[in-house]
């Protein structure tokens, strides 16, 4: 059972790594560490942004 685990885990951390090249590109290269440090938590962090266009 214990297998099932650590291989559930590794899954998780390849799926988000695979995350985080897809928002690199997509970003067309970031300026600083930080601002792909912020788009980062912005798309995987579960944050609804509503903008002020939508009610």
């Amino acid at each position: 059972m214990e297998l099932l685990g650590v291989v559930g885990r590794e899954v998780m951390a390849v799926a988000v790594g695979a995350k985080i090249r897809l928002i690199n590109a997509r970003g067309y290269g970031h300026h600083s560490a930080a601002s792909l440090k912020a788009m980062i938590y912005l798309n995987l962090g579960g944050i609804e942004v509503k903008l002020p266009t939508q009610r």
